[in-house]
């Protein structure tokens, strides 16, 4: 008889967020009222499955730090972190900015140099490409946290990049709502260098706010009930405020924290029965979608493109087409797979 456990429903969640993800790089629904159905998705659903990603993550790494008293413990933890991290990084990386030079020359006409170089400066500035953003900010935090080593010093990187996100999020919701041409030349001006706010100044402040929560988590319980009465308030007000528009967007970013903190916080505090195996499966499932899917999409779209398509007419289909194909690929993986190898080594 195989053992049980308790599982919570953090991986049933972050599975989730994984095929959002998908949902919001295929721009799903797309179809449907020139794109107000996808524009409403990605606001009140997608926006909130990267941020979930990161406290899931900040949050499991703090339990390890925190619990360790001496120096050189935390440090072999961050270490140990960081090489897990940069091996599936440096693969998938790799990959997807070879694939973003071949596109760009094939299909755009760029000559090699000029795409090494655009996606190159990309690179640097957030991502090699398939949303590896992530990835890179939390190796890049990883590595100020290890400079750092210090609760004080910690505290204060954690109030500069809260206060980094609040901004560039209140900036980025008034400048897309028509905002004033002084904010769009700042906006315009930053990203011609930075590319965009995806990275680890701007978001960074949930990786290590899931650090500080895990710090808290034990002292600051709260009913279950309550976290979802508020969880309703914050979303209720969350909606208000895009509804309105205008400067009212410069709120929006408190209540998206809110949000993400109370769904990680019900997500982890509601439980179900299962085995070690098939919770292994869940978690691992959404990191294997994660890393994968932007192949799925290249691939889907390329075949459209070759039997005559146009690939931006089929914005649900993709979505629908690579859900299904990686939910097949990852469980035909993780059943093969039974040593973990490929898994550890790419994943």
């Amino acid at each position: 008889m195989k053992e049980t456990i308790r599982a919570s429903y953090v991986d049933c969640l972050k599975l989730f967020f994984a095929y959002c993800v998908i949902a919001m790089h295929t721009s799903l629904l797309y179809e449907i009222g020139n794109g107000i159905v996808f524009s409403g998705l990605s606001v009140y659903v997608f926006k909130f499955a990267v941020p979930f990603f990161f406290v899931c993550s900040g949050f499991f790494l703090g339990k390890k730090l925190w619990a360790a008293v001496e120096r050189s413990d935390r440090q072999v933890i961050l270490k140990k972190y960081f090489k897990r991290l940069a091996i599936p990084y440096l693969f998938w990386g790799v990959l997807y900015f070879s694939a973003q030079i071949c596109i760009d020359v094939i299909h755009n006409g760029a000559t090699i140099i000029s795409a090494f170089l655009r996606y190159g400066h990309q690179w640097l500035a957030s991502s090699p490409g398939g949303g590896l953003w992530y990835v890179q900010t939390i190796l890049i935090l990883l590595l100020i946290i290890m400079i750092l080593d210090t609760s004080k010093k910690f505290d204060f990187l954690c109030i500069v990049l809260f206060t980094a996100y609040l901004i560039g999020e209140a900036i980025d919701c008034i400048s897309s709502g028509g905002g004033t041409p002084y904010l769009a030349k700042i906006v315009e001006e930053y990203e011609s260098v930075f590319v965009t706010r995806r990275n680890f100044f701007f978001y960074g402040m949930f990786f290590t706010g899931g650090i500080q929560f895990a710090r808290f988590y034990d002292k600051f319980k709260i009913k279950k009930k309550t976290a979802l009465l508020v969880l309703f308030f914050c979303s209720l007000i969350y909606v208000i405020i895009n509804i309105l528009g205008g400067y009212f967007l410069a709120f929006s970013g408190v209540f998206v924290i809110c949000i993400v903190v109370l769904l990680f916080y019900l997500s982890n505090e509601t439980h179900y029965e299962t085995t070690k195996e098939k919770s292994y499966f869940i978690r691992k499932m959404s990191t294997v979608i994660y890393f994968t899917h932007y192949f799925s999409i290249y691939a889907f779209r390329t075949l459209i493109t070759i039997m005559g398509g146009q690939a931006n007419e089929f914005y649900s289909l993709t979505w629908l087409v690579c859900s299904v194909a990686l939910t097949v690929y990852a469980t035909v993986l993780l059943k093969l797979d039974s040593s973990k190898k490929i898994i550890n080594s790419i994943y």
